[in-house]
């Protein structure tokens, strides 16, 4: 859209990235002759070293790398049951000579195409004869490839209903739903705690009643946050030193009151123990992607050593681990220098996980398996990624989880 009225973009908060903020500040001052205008107003330690390390960015012209999708399964299985209609019964050698043309899938292997055609085939969208190498089109061909022309997932809305109020206060999408939407469960929405009474899966409404009582772990959920990329918080580490050693005039209140000996910084990795809150904090100006790895690494790897379940949380500067066991200095400290496959160490962890099971479920929709109109639930979900394992449909579900929330090459450098 073009919006030339506006003068001045204000953005609250931290846009989080180059690209974000130049293409929201580019909004305003349409004309020519005339430079886009914006302000950021900050609200906690993290945004204000965050904004100035972006503005730093934008006048050094640096933006984040834009990575590319690399051989997306379903979007294969998109365009092959396309080629079916287009010419009719195809081989697999002409479909696969053709495919690799595109810089998208110039690394696929004839395998993987080979188990999409599969996939297809067992959920009666393709007949694939695996005598003469060849597939065609079948009836429900026309209504998947028309279904399907977007990748962005379909997520519905879930009207969540006050039954003492009797009014509708808000909504949910249907992956909280899915995952936290048993009777009984305790969420916040507005400010007001609620619990659950039912959900109407037919009208696609939530019925709840306020919750006056204390004390209830509500669950924890998390939207799709834009990540931090490592050179945003590598910079960040750098204000902060230089707000420290005072060779940089930036006002802020918690660089000053920091008592660690050494600053978090973009050379400088701190880590400090709470035993009474059974928790470690790993301060590293990583970036989410890399962060996120190692946390999840640290993880499954404690968690296994010590028998029982070590959490973790992360954001582009912070790891948190805690765990009801203590960890000792020793174990921590031999965790974090041991020779890991994060590949399989990260792919084994998210069996299970909120994040695993949302993203099947999305993609068993691009292939077909799951109907367009289908609500999302965590069992179901679960039960496609141990059904589908071994198949196309996971192999892209934990390739696309790779690509937006890990970095496995720069995690390795940590």
């Amino acid at each position: 859209m073009d919006i030339g009225a506006i003068e001045l973009v204000i953005h609250y908060g931290s846009p989080r990235q180059v690209s974000k903020f130049v293409q929201r500040i580019g909004r305003s001052r349409h004309n020519r002759d005339e430079s886009a205008q914006g302000l950021i107003i900050t609200n906690n330690p993290d945004d204000e070293f965050e904004a100035q390390a972006i503005l730093d960015r934008i006048r050094e012209g640096s933006i984040e790398e834009q990575k590319i999708h690399d051989g997306s399964l379903d979007v294969l299985a998109h365009h092959l049951v396309g080629l079916s209609m287009q010419i009719g019964e195809i081989s697999v050698v002409r479909a696969y000579k053709l495919v690799i043309k595109s810089y998208s899938f110039r690394n696929l292997k004839i395998e993987d195409l080979i188990d999409v055609l599969d996939l297809l085939d067992s959920n009666y969208l393709i007949f694939f004869d695996r005598t003469k190498m060849t597939y065609w089109k079948k009836g429900r061909s026309f209504k998947y490839y028309f279904e399907n022309l977007s990748t962005i997932p379909d997520i519905l809305k879930f009207k969540v209903f006050d039954s003492v109020g009797k009014k509708i206060i808000g909504s949910l999408d249907q992956r909280f739903v899915g995952d936290f939407g048993d009777s009984g469960n305790i969420f916040v929405l507005k400010g007001s705690q609620w619990r659950i009474l039912n959900v109407d899966e037919k009208s696609f409404s939530v019925n709840v009643e306020p919750f006056r009582g204390g004390g209830i772990t509500v669950p924890y959920w998390e939207g799709e946050n834009i990540p931090i990329d490592f050179k945003t918080a590598y910079k960040v580490g750098s204000f902060r030193n230089k707000v420290k050693n005072g060779k940089f005039s930036l006002v802020n209140k918690l660089i000053e009151k920091l008592d660690f000996d050494v600053i978090p910084d973009e050379n400088n990795v701190v880590i400090e123990s709470n035993r009474s809150q059974g928790s470690i904090v790993i301060h590293s100006c990583f970036g989410t992607k890399i962060n996120s790895t190692i946390s999840t690494t640290l993880s499954s790897m404690l968690s296994s050593m010590l028998g029982s379940i070590v959490d973790s949380r992360s954001d582009g500067y912070r790891i948190v681990l805690s765990s009801s066991s203590r960890i000792s200095e020793k174990l921590f400290m031999s965790v974090l220098t041991d020779d890991y496959d994060l590949q399989s160490i990260v792919s084994t962890s998210l069996t299970g996980t909120h994040n695993v099971n949302w993203r099947t479920w999305c993609v068993a929709k691009k292939f077909g398996v799951v109907g367009r109109g289908a609500i999302y639930e965590r069992k179901f979900a679960r039960f496609l990624y141990e059904r589908y394992s071994k198949t196309a449909l996971v192999h892209e579900s934990l390739r696309e989880l790779f690509h937006d929330k890990y970095d496995l090459q720069g995690s390795k450098k940590f």
